[in-house]
């Protein structure tokens, strides 16, 4: 039914344009408001979540994962070289001895240098 130049034509028109399926965060706003406004929606979804997972009657709960926390270890200021204990997972303190923030360096580092 469609001849063979207009298929040719929207060959090359497509051929030109970038087709990208990815959608960024942002370039699409909701598809609709609540009536209520966004923050009694979400009030009411929290709540109703709450009382379904006080009543126990689902296998699963409405929450954030379980994450264990690191474990102690000693590291040093990367400024003043203070021995600090911190979390394994610390990037950075505020040093309680040069009183200002730091990223931290593991023991090893420092007796290489």
């Amino acid at each position: 039914m469609v001849n063979s130049e207009f298929t040719k034509d929207i060959g090359k028109a497509l051929k030109d344009t970038n087709v990208s399926s990815e959608i960024m965060p942002g370039d699409v706003k909701r598809r609709y408001e609540p009536k209520l406004g966004l923050n009694k929606h979400n009030e009411r979804i929290h709540k109703e979540s709450a009382k379904l997972d006080r009543s126990g009657n689902l296998p699963f709960t409405f929450g954030k994962k379980k994450v264990a926390p690191g474990r102690p270890v000693v590291k040093c200021c990367a400024n003043c070289e203070n021995v600090v204990g911190v979390n394994e997972k610390t990037v950075g303190i505020i040093c309680p001895k040069c009183k200002t923030y730091s990223s931290v360096k593991d023991l090893q580092e420092r007796v290489q240098e």
